[in-house]
């Protein structure tokens, strides 16, 4: 999951991306790198729709 959440995260499937970290963080609360880019794909995923209603 890890692995693929960081491939649709590369390819701009945020949406996707994001609910692999999530699964990942559901089952291992403690995966800092999981936390991380679940963090990182939340930021992109704001400015994404903050770009659109501008």
């Amino acid at each position: 999951r890890m692995q693929r959440g960081n491939l649709l995260l590369k390819q701009g499937d945020f949406d996707e991306a994001k609910l692999d970290f999530e699964n990942i963080l559901t089952s291992d609360a403690s995966n800092s790198e999981a936390r991380s880019q679940f963090e990182i794909t939340t930021k992109l995923i704001q400015t994404v729709k903050e770009a659109k209603n501008a």
